[in-house]
């Protein structure tokens, strides 16, 4: 009997635990789920955007509830344009050379890989940039590289999103950056609210500054000029991070996703060009 109830006893701890590993299990696909939640309230977001312009007071720079309630669960949800980093894979070799950390040989051989005629390549990781330590690049410039570029937008950087470190690589005044700054996020200092100063015609971005700041020195109206003739100067995004994690109640399981997604055009569903799930 005694041997019975001990065999009984052990069966019954393998049943307990086994159950408890199920629904941790079942939980843990639970917070995947609110996760891909997320990317889809962003598709939705950025769908409904119809501008002929991108900025934080758009549908999709808007804060949402934080954490946004789902089910049984929750979940944080960010958004950035993607096209507020300089794209390093169209970039041409004046603007390259700007960044940080890439010398002339390395911005050259940029160049050189994408207009190989037989095999044409393009970065897909910064940290692919680290097999140039012999034409001077150093790894730690990374992180100050990751804040200024992208290897994944393929289109104008959004002057509307840009930060001001961004600005200064193109050459601009420490003033006209600082002056752009300033008057980007309205007189309340708040992105993505109504007062924001938004430039919805890249045509009227000089004009639009001059009415707000008087006459540009004829440096900043040259590099306006230009970057905006080299197609590398925009107020319009089609790249964009999804950043979301997923979270549960009962164990508290949590499950983040990056995705970047492109929006081919106005109403169209975004396409996922990279996702990731960190651990």
């Amino acid at each position: 009997t005694a041997v019975l109830a001990a065999l009984g006893i052990s069966q019954a701890t393998r049943i307990s635990l086994g159950l408890k590993w199920a629904a941790r299990t079942q939980d843990l696909h639970q917070a995947w789920y609110l996760g891909l939640t997320g990317v889809e309230t962003a598709w939705g977001l950025l769908k409904s955007d119809t501008n002929a312009w991108d900025a934080p007071s758009d549908s999709w720079g808007k804060p949402l509830p934080d954490p946004v309630p789902f089910g049984a669960g929750s979940f944080h949800l960010t958004i950035q344009d993607e096209q507020q980093k300089v794209p390093l894979n169209i970039a041409p070799l004046d603007l390259l050379e700007r960044m940080p950390g890439l010398t002339p040989e390395v911005a050259q051989k940029i160049i050189d890989w994408r207009n190989d005629p037989e095999h044409p390549k393009k970065i897909s990781h910064l940290a692919e940039l680290s097999t140039f330590t012999d034409l001077g690049f150093q790894p730690e410039f990374l992180p100050d590289l990751e804040r200024s570029v992208t290897v994944t937008a393929t289109g104008p950087v959004n002057i509307n999103s840009c930060s001001s470190e961004v600005l200064e690589r193109f050459g601009f005044s420490s003033s006209l950056t600082q002056q752009i700054s300033t008057l980007r996020p309205g007189a309340d200092g708040v992105w993505g609210t109504e007062d924001d100063l938004v430039f919805t015609d890249v045509a009227q971005i000089q004009p639009t500054l001059e009415k707000a700041l008087g006459p540009l020195l004829p440096e900043d109206q040259l590099a306006l000029s230009h970057w905006i003739g080299q197609q590398m100067l925009g107020i319009k995004s089609s790249f964009f991070r999804v950043e979301v994690m997923g979270k549960t109640p009962r164990y508290g399981n949590q499950t983040k996703v990056i995705a970047i997604v492109e929006r081919t055009g106005s109403g169209a569903v975004p396409q996922v060009r990279g996702w990731v799930e960190p651990r």
